[in-house]
């Protein structure tokens, strides 16, 4: 049973082990989200300023 306990425990350290990595990767992905975004709004406004006449 004692063993039992020990494998508990690291399942769980792996697991709280991760948790700064699954943050990382969740924060990466919004970056890159908006990272996409920023750069279509550019392209939008560079369209927008092609079609008005805007220098």
């Amino acid at each position: 049973m004692e063993f039992a306990y020990e494998v508990v425990d690291f399942i769980q350290a792996v697991g709280w082990a991760l948790v700064p990595v699954a943050a990382a990767g969740a924060l990466h992905s919004v970056s890159q989200y908006y990272t996409a975004r920023a750069d279509q709004l550019d392209l939008d406004t560079e369209v927008f300023k092609s079609n008005a006449g805007i220098k």
